[in-house]
């Protein structure tokens, strides 16, 4: 197995919580394990709206309007042809907010306050990869460099909610904040002083990050440590234990169904009210939508609006995965969009 090679400052919060995750990242890269939910691909497009306006010649709501068509209608034929994806088609009445975000998007790029494509396309970099050398690194959305081509502002796009919380203070999430910082440590090596950060919704209105070196320094020398953690575990060939589970870290993990740990700790666990199972089919009813008999130690649940993608016949050992459980005495569970079957 490969070692980590640079520790992404996109990821490095969910990877602090559970290394594993990091290990699975690389292992199953162009993988899909789950249905993804078009949140994150409409996402994407929300981001390449912002990097290629320019090159898109996005100045008129006219070409707005065509681009946008042309993007969405590119990503539902995509899902078309995905039998975990076909789930979500379309888009628009599956990405939350679809609507608004176009609206708040076109909104953003055609004010009338923005700059003159030639100063954009000088001063600013997209998608620019920036590393220590070594140990850290990853692709920042956006840069502005002055005429000494220095680096005096990173910008970070979130096209969803980037605020969370604390302490009944409404403050920027602190996985967005130590992305930044992590980023802007990797620059003040190079350059000798922090740029400006900056998050910017899809308003387009930038939320500024102050710059704390102190802990910008302990994000930078946790994630060194992270990393020679995750390698050591590689070295050793106990991977396993780099695993941290925990409702929190489990629950939406798109590596449960590889997880040793996971399966041993929450398989069957009846206490949430989003749950995975793992038992012997007892007996299949319907055709598209089937009903499931599935028998779990002693006792018989239904599972009820299973869709198959794949034959399930009576003696079949399954794990299913985002059942939906009413209470912890319900032994009727039943299926969600998100629900998918594998065999053992």
């Amino acid at each position: 197995m490969e070692h980590i090679k640079f520790i992404s400052p996109s990821n490095f919060f969910y990877w602090e919580k559970c290394p594993l995750k990091a290990i699975y990242s690389k292992e199953f890269r162009g993988q899909q394990i789950f249905p993804k939910h078009p949140d994150a691909d409409l996402g994407s497009i929300i981001h390449a709206f912002f990097e290629n306006k320019t090159q898109w010649n996005i100045f008129s709501l006219e070409a707005f309007e065509e681009r946008w068509e042309m993007e969405i209608n590119k990503l539902d034929e995509a899902y078309k042809l995905n039998n975990l994806q076909k789930i979500y088609f379309p888009i628009k009445w599956n990405a939350k907010y679809f609507a608004v975000k176009k609206d708040l998007l076109k909104k953003s790029l055609l004010k009338k306050n923005q700059l003159s494509a030639n100063i954009i396309h000088k001063n600013i970099k997209f998608e620019k990869w920036i590393d220590d050398g070594k140990d850290v690194g990853g692709k920042v959305d956006q840069m502005v460099f002055n005429e000494q081509n220095e680096i005096i502002e990173i910008i970070d796009i979130k096209t969803g909610n980037i605020f969370e919380l604390v302490d009944k203070r409404r403050v920027i999430k602190a996985s967005y904040i130590q992305q930044l910082l992590l980023y802007a440590y990797m620059i003040n090596i190079k350059q000798s002083f922090y740029p400006k950060c900056f998050i910017q919704d899809i308003k387009g209105y930038k939320h500024h990050v102050e710059i704390n070196e102190e802990i910008a320094t302990d994000i930078y020398k946790k994630a060194l440590e992270l990393k020679n953690k995750i390698n050591k575990g590689i070295n050793e060939e106990k991977i396993d234990q780099l695993a941290c589970p925990n409702i929190e870290n489990c629950s939406n993990c798109d590596y449960r169904p590889v997880c040793t740990k996971y399966k041993t700790r929450f398989i069957n666990n009846f206490e949430n009210k989003n749950m995975d199972i793992y038992g012997v089919v007892f007996d299949v009813k319907g055709f598209e939508k089937l009903e499931l008999k599935i028998q779990i130690e002693s006792k018989i649940f239904i599972l009820k609006n299973i869709s198959a993608y794949e034959s399930i016949k009576k003696g079949d050992i399954i794990f299913v995965y985002n059942l939906f459980c009413p209470d912890g005495n319900s032994q009727i569970l039943f299926a969600m969009k998100q629900t998918i079957i594998k065999h053992e």
